[in-house]
């Protein structure tokens, strides 16, 4: 690889790990070596006393695999690179009805992601500035909040059901005294992050009322909601030696996360407290990876006061995958286990994806498990369709001095353990990363980048023979791909020239020659968020809009003072059609919010990081835009007119900039 490839490989890599902080073909069959077939399904425990003889064993062997990580072997670390780790109020009978509301940007249709917006159009439900706030956005140009209620920790997501709100929040171990009398919880904690979930009535939106908290002692992951049933994935990893000094006299309680549950917090009862889950719905893998739990607990939002569910297996995080069946978790070997192989004389690591999949029937159900070599970018790199697992892995080489490998994986369940049917190999050229991915029933779609950026069509209608079907090369990389009507693929990426934001619209209705129809640069010192978190990509199909919040620095900043000119943080809209392409619509910026009028003082900027579209039976549409300060209504037919403006708590109110008079 020459030293100016090297440069650009290297470039990309960190604008990724920025944003983040903020892998010829060949088919095989199920016989391919590439994917580990040990017992490969999990275990469950005859009693607590065997789970507390494993979780003995298995933390000695840790603390062995703590040494070896910690001195690897020399030749090893020679080669080794940095580590990059890839919203009711019932209109008056005269004003339009709601027709359509765009909602969040989910991966798969009819399962819902957990955000911090959620809205049915008549109200919007966002948290921001440790509260949930509930606003009226119906009739648009009569928004308004009508309640907040403050949130113990740092709420995270929720989801909205009828007239229930589920909230979930991060308890850190130095903010947990602040809430110890709210939360009525009996838990000393034992780890550094815990989970708390809050599940509010709003009937009455004006004053909505606590009815439910649970707090978990674990590590909020990732959640998702399927009609009314949500699914709240969590990990803990506890310190087992301080307890296992006289290991007989341990008990099961000492070794296992514990969560408090109080179902009338309104009337200041007493919680329960127990364990997350108990030991005979607990599962481990057959050869040990950790004592870290990793737990799928379901909430019936139909009956928010039922008993919650839980299913735990013994192993580390993961990615989420999940569609209206099925769920799957994608677990990498942490820093220690990854030495696992050479403790046992291996010469070199073996890192893998350990993949779980769960039945989503009501209760989450274990149903299987297997492995492949390298790891996933993202959620998209996960899908099932007609009951097979499609997955795209990256195995880096770097110990053995040979170019990363991207993989396809097609797995089939058999019995209890996941299985390959197919795999396709070396995709994308030598060298080159895996950059997006996106599946689409029978195709697929990869950018890969080096240099360039390929976009890669993969054929899977043959499940047993998958084929690079076409492939586009095209300066820069892509992160998302979002399909759209008319066999076209809508991008955002990366302008490797300026480092700004690249959009990109593919046609690929000839599935062997992908083309592309347009692009716009935005330009030097642009940067989206919707690059690397797809819920602030809003695609509004009706009409044929694109919204991302962008921020751009026109200009080098000088501090103390600045010309507020350089600086722009608002949501640009895109209309996108075949025949015209990209075309730039509108922008909407939210300096109101942050600018304070009578001193000339800036808060810090804060970017749009939401937005939803609402049209009403009359196909008036309109856009909300939401920062970390505001919500914005503006009409779609005259966006430069702002219909409704509602101020937001602020997490974030300190005065970073200050404006000169005469700049």
């Amino acid at each position: 690889m020459s030293n100016q490839n090297i440069g650009v490989t290297f470039a990309a890599l960190c604008y990724l790990l920025v944003m983040f902080l903020s892998g010829c073909n060949s088919s095989s069959s199920s016989g391919d070596s590439n994917l580990a077939q040990n017992d490969l399904q999990l275990k469950q425990f005859n009693t607590c006393d065997e789970l507390k003889s494993y979780l003995i064993d298995t933390n000695v062997k840790q603390n062995d695999l703590v040494n070896i990580a910690q001195t690897p072997p020399t030749d090893l670390l020679d080669s080794a690179p940095t580590t990059l780790v890839g919203v009711s109020s019932g209109s008056p009978v005269s004003e339009p009805e709601i027709e359509i509301v765009s909602g969040t940007n989910n991966q798969v249709i009819g399962v819902d992601e957990a955000d911090f917006v959620k809205t049915n159009g008549d109200h919007t439900y966002i948290l921001s500035g440790g509260n949930l706030v509930i606003l009226q956005t119906w009739p648009a140009e009569q928004s308004q909040e009508i309640s907040r209620v403050e949130i113990d920790g740092h709420p995270r997501a929720l989801f909205i059901d009828d007239d229930i709100v589920w909230v979930v929040s991060d308890l850190t171990l130095d903010i947990y005294p602040l809430y110890n009398v709210s939360l009525a919880a009996d838990i000393a904690p034992r780890v550094n992050q815990m989970t708390k979930v809050s599940l509010f009535n709003v009937a009455d939106p004006g004053q909505p009322s606590l009815i439910r908290e649970t707090v978990f002692e674990s590590q909020y992951i990732d959640a998702r909601k399927i009609d009314q049933q949500v699914y709240l994935i969590v990990s803990a990893q506890l310190e087992l030696d301080p307890v296992l000094d006289d290991p007989e006299n341990v008990d099961i309680d000492d070794l296992l996360p514990i969560l408090s549950d109080n179902t009338e917090p309104a009337a200041n009862s007493q919680s329960t407290t127990a364990l997350i889950c108990e030991c005979e719905a607990i599962y481990r893998p057959d050869i040990a990876n950790g004592t870290g739990t990793l737990t799928i607990l379901g909430f019936d939002l139909a009956n928010p006061l039922a008993a919650i569910s839980s299913q735990t297996i013994l192993g580390n995080s993961g990615m989420v995958y999940a569609n209206e069946e099925h769920l799957y978790i994608a677990s990498v070997e942490d820093m220690y286990w990854l030495w696992l192989p050479v403790m046992e004389g291996e010469e070199y690591p073996k890192p893998g994806t350990t993949i779980h999949k769960f039945s989503l029937q009501s209760a989450p159900r274990y149903l299987a498990s297997g492995r492949v070599d390298g790891h996933l970018l993202n959620q998209f790199a996960m899908d099932e369709y007609r009951g097979l697992l499609r997955v795209v892995t990256t195995e880096q080489g770097w110990w053995r001095g040979v170019d990363p490998e991207n993989r396809l994986y097609i797995i089939e369940q058999t019995a209890g353990e996941l299985l390959p049917r197919a795999q396709l190999e070396s995709l994308g050229k030598p060298g080159e990363s895996l950059f997006a991915v996106r599946f689409d029933e029978e195709r697929g779609y990869l950018v890969t980048f080096e240099q360039i950026d390929p976009l890669i069509t993969l054929d899977l209608s043959d499940a047993n023979n998958p084929l690079v079907a076409g492939e586009l090369e095209v300066p820069g990389f892509s992160t998302y791909l979002h399909p759209i009507e008319e066999d076209m693929i809508l991008a955002v990426g990366v302008d490797t020239d300026t480092w700004g934001i690249k959009l990109s619209l593919f046609d690929i209705s000839d599935f062997s020659a992908p083309a592309l129809i347009s692009e716009h640069l935005i330009g030097a010192g642009s940067y989206t968020e919707a690059a690397y978190d797809h819920h602030a990509f809003t695609w509004f199909e009706e009409e044929k809009m694109l919204a991302i919040p962008v921020t751009q620095w026109n200009a080098p900043l000088a501090l103390p003072a600045f010309d507020t000119s350089n600086i722009f943080n608002g949501l640009e809209l895109f209309r996108v059609t075949a025949p015209q392409g990209i075309e730039p619509y509108a922008a909407i910026d939210h300096d109101i919010f942050y600018r304070e009028q009578n001193s000339g003082n800036w808060f810090y900027p804060e970017g749009i990081r939401r937005s939803f579209f609402v049209s009403d039976d009359t196909m008036n549409s309109y856009i909300y835009s939401i920062s970390g300060r505001g919500l914005l209504v503006n009409d779609l037919a005259a966006p430069d007119i702002n219909l409704a403006a509602v101020e937001l708590p602020a997490d974030n109110n300190d005065y970073l900039y200050i404006v000169s008079p005469g700049l």
